[in-house]
């Protein structure tokens, strides 16, 4: 309708306007090659929909059922919005384009009409992450905070660069790391590492077990620490139970982080740490429990664990007095919920899976292991950050929440 808005000559101007005006509530009828071209555009765009961009769109649709099931928390979105825009900044940045015959199944190519095809896409997620953004300003007066945990298996290595480049674009308040493994040597240079590399204050609780300590790393003007314990339950855990106490400045509200790594191997020592940490869910307590539990979640799906080897069942299954093995072993983690602590994931529809990606061979089983629960503080929103390039990072993915206290 647009390019029937014509330039006049003067003397038509009056004529021209009078109908330019009678046009806008009463469209003219197009012509067969309006109605040609709309056709044409229209087939373009199921094209780009459903094969040269299918897996974009994908991607795209996981968004919008994400949203959905987080109730359209603009947390979340903005996390997913930012993770989208990690993955298409260097397409748009790269000026060499690939063939469709040179593409993997499932993937988009970096042609000239890539652009074309998702410049829309991308200016959209561009202004849902300035709203994100000023989402975040907002909530500062609200106490709301961004937590998170990783495992990142042996230390890191090699991938540990990676690893804290992940966990900057998550752009956490606090976050619980297991498996800072030997982080006392040198002058505890990893856990040094860490707070370098995420600019946020630390604190080291040795592991009893196989140097798998853990640190916990929180942003200093988001929470105030007046109080440390690296060792709260004594010795009694196979690695170790560090318990922080934090004040919210803005509101100067107590927080009580609880960071652990239970027992991987005996779900019995498992129901014996947890029973240290029930009485942190009493009445009038806001407390953060975080960290590899080593345990699905209290109500998620029954795993099929027919294709795990049969050295491993032990670990995560009960024990019957005779030996036979039964149903998944969640003793600890129902002890966890009926003591009042609260799975942000009982009632969202997003991916909750952390572990079962790395070897598939040894333990292809995909499930839960890695947790935030909380007493006494409210969720806005969870999820795991789960990639095909995170997951070449560790055999754990990194979980967040989104906790008002």
């Amino acid at each position: 309708m647009i390019g029937r808005f014509i330039q006049r000559t003067d003397a038509g101007v009056a004529q021209g306007v009078e109908q330019d005006i009678d046009n806008v509530p009463y469209p003219p009828r197009l012509s067969t090659f309006e109605r040609v071209r709309a056709g044409c555009w229209a087939a373009v765009e199921w094209w780009d929909v459903h094969v040269r961009y299918r897996e974009l769109h994908r991607r795209l649709d996981g968004v919008r059922a994400d949203l959905v099931g987080m109730g359209l928390d603009s947390w979340g979105f903005a996390v997913y919005a930012d993770a989208l825009r990690t993955r298409l900044d260097p397409r748009l940045a790269d000026g060499a384009p690939r063939t469709t015959s040179e593409a993997s199944d499932g993937d988009w190519c970096d042609t000239g009409a890539f652009f074309e095809g998702i410049a829309r896409k991308y200016a959209a997620f561009q202004a849902f992450r300035r709203y994100g953004m000023a989402e975040r300003e907002e909530t500062m007066r609200h106490s709301v905070r961004r937590v998170g945990t990783y495992n990142l298996l042996n230390g890191g290595g090699d991938r540990f660069p990676s690893q804290m480049a992940v966990l900057r674009a998550m752009d956490l308040d606090l976050v619980a790391l297991q498996e800072v493994q030997h982080g006392t040597r040198d002058d505890h240079a990893l856990e040094c590492a860490i707070a370098n590399e995420l600019g946020m204050q630390t604190m080291l609780a040795p592991s009893a077990s196989h140097g798998c300590h853990l640190v916990l790393a929180w942003n200093p003007v988001k929470l105030r620490r007046v109080g440390y314990t690296a060792d709260a339950a004594e010795g009694k855990f196979h690695h170790t139970l560090q318990r922080v106490e934090f004040v919210v400045p803005d509101t100067g509200a107590p927080l009580t982080v609880l960071h652990t790594h239970l027992d991987p191997f005996s779900g019995d020592d498992r129901e014996g740490e947890v029973r240290w940490l029930t009485e942190y869910a009493a009445p009038g307590r806001r407390t953060l429990l975080l960290g590899d539990l080593n345990t699905i979640g209290a109500f998620d799906p029954e795993p099929d664990w027919s294709t795990l080897p049969a050295h491993l069942h032990s670990r995560h299954r009960l024990c019957r007095e005779d030996g036979t093995l039964g149903l998944t072993d969640r003793r600890a983690i129902r002890l966890l919920d009926r003591a009042g602590f609260v799975d942000p994931f009982a009632n969202l529809r997003t991916g909750r899976d952390t572990v079962g990606h790395w070897d598939e061979k040894e333990d292809g089983i995909r499930r839960r292991s890695d947790h935030i629960l909380g007493s006494g503080i409210t969720f806005r929103a969870a999820g795991v950050i789960d990639d095909p390039a995170v997951r070449r990072l560790s055999d754990h993915l990194p979980v967040y929440a989104v906790v008002e206290v």
